[in-house]
Parts: C-alpha cells; structure tokens; sequence
C-alpha cells in the first residue's frame, strides 16, 4: 500500500440510455462517485439507493457496487457522474478519521469538480510524471468533500433540491461578483425565476443575492486596498460598482469609515507591526 495516495482511474461517465453495469468488487481501492446530472440507481449489498444530482457516494474497500440507470423520460437527461477509484494509507486515515459519513448531498458541486477536472487533465499527461501533484490534487478534493459533507449535514432539513440551486445561485455570484450582475442572470443560472430565487437564497443565507453580491464586491475590494497599489477609484471600478460615490457609500455603511481612511489606517498598523 502506498504512503500517499495513489489514483488508478479517474474520469466523467454519462449514460442518456438505460444501463446496468457489471457488478463490482471494490478490492483495496475506495470509490469517489458524484452524481452531477439526472439520476441512477446504486445497487449496494445493503439494498438499493436512488442517486440524483448533488449526492455523493464514497465506497470502502472491499464494498460491493452495481450502476444501474433505468429509463426515463425523454424529456430529462441521463445520468451523469465524476467519479475516481484510489487507494493509500492517506486515504485509509481520511476514511477512519475525517469522514464523518459515507453518503450525502453536495451543495456547491463545482467546488468539487473544478479539482477532478485537475485531477482528469493530470492523469491524462501521456509520459510525464505528475504523481505528487495528482496525490495532492486528491487530498485536496477529499478535504473539499469532508467540508462539503459536513455543510450539507448541517441543512438537511431546509430541502435537497432548494439547497442545491441556492448554493448554485451562491457560486455563481461568488465567480462573477466583480462584474455588472442581475437578479435576473442569477436566476437563470438556477433555472428560477427572480422572485422564487430571491425567496430560496434568502431562506438558505439570510439576505438577498443582491445584497450578498455586493458583500461579495466589498470584500474583494478590502483585499484589493490592503495588498495592491491600485488607486481606490480604479479598486471601485475593477470590483464591479458603477461609480466611487457609490462605493464609498457602500464601504463607509458597512466598514463604518471611508475607504481613504481605512487604508490609511492599515497602512499605518502594518508600518507598527515591521517596526
């Protein structure tokens, strides 16, 4: 058994037709599988579990497994999953230890899937030795999975698939904050209309996607004044707010002084703490 980790197969599987995989024996190896699109049926030697979009199932060695998509109608999608079997004693502790539960639902699936496309893209190098970097690119997702289990946890009562699009609705803000951004763009992303995606966003994080975006604006932009030489016009302007005046409006309610003096402030406690 390696000391790390080791990743003997890594990928993304999509069935549009009805499917019945073989059955398989785990081995020595873990399985890592997320359903990110339609729905399957994971055939486990403790009975039958439906998976749909957002579920996670990670399998210990020597568990038993069979993939089963059944047919559906013509108007859903298929059944679609990221998934990678590995082994090593890294994982061994993971398992024993940081993983609380073996099953559950995944609210921000890309967090996830943007370190398995690494993981994809790494594997795939053909004649290049890449094993340090894949072995922290696993224990990397499997540290995003331990919170991300841990998250989903804490929600179970707010109702899967409400959670699933609120934090969709969350990430996407989060990549796209620094730019002009509707309500209405939002919701598309979620497949909601701006009222419905207003009231889900707001019951899961306790204010609006047009207010979180905007805390999402002004805490780039204190990250932008503390470690950047950019002047506080072009910080507003690169944050996505439409004017100074409207920035320093926004800063001074929510940080309780203007932008000027904060940073001179700042600037002023770290010249104390290099003295």
């Amino acid at each position: 058994m390696k000391v790390g980790t080791e990743v003997l197969y890594c990928g993304y599987s999509y069935h549009d037709k009805p499917f019945r995989g073989t059955e398989w024996n785990s081995g020595e190896h873990y399985l890592i599988r997320l359903q990110t699109e339609g729905k399957s049926r994971i055939r486990l030697d403790i009975g039958d579990e439906q998976l749909v979009a957002g579920d996670l199932l990670i399998l210990a060695p020597g568990e038993w497994y069979q993939l089963i998509v059944d047919e559906g109608q013509s108007n859903k999608p298929g059944s679609g999953d990221y998934y990678v079997i590995c082994r090593g004693e890294w994982l061994d502790r993971w398992w024993g230890v940081s993983l609380q539960q073996r099953r559950g639902r995944v609210y921000a699936m890309e967090d996830l899937i943007d370190i398995w496309k690494l993981i994809i893209l790494q594997r795939r190098r053909i004649g290049e030795n890449h094993g340090a970097l894949v072995d922290y690119l696993l224990r990397a997702l499997c540290s995003a999975i331990t919170l991300a289990m841990s998250s989903s946890s804490k929600s179970k009562g707010a109702g899967g698939n409400k959670q699933v699009a609120a934090y969709q609705m969350k990430r996407y803000i989060e990549l796209n904050a620094t730019r002009m951004l509707s309500i209405e763009e939002v919701a598309r992303h979620a497949l909601l209309s701006p009222s419905r995606a207003t009231r889900l966003f707001k019951a899961a994080f306790g204010e609006t996607p047009v207010r979180y975006a905007l805390n999402v604006r002004l805490s780039i932009a204190l990250e932008r004044m503390e470690y950047s030489w950019l002047t506080l016009e072009q910080i507003a302007e690169s944050c996505g707010f439409d004017s100074y005046p409207y920035f320093y409006r926004c800063f001074k309610r929510k940080y309780g002084s203007s932008p000027r003096v904060y940073r001179e402030r700042r600037a002023a406690h770290d010249s104390l703490s290099d003295s």
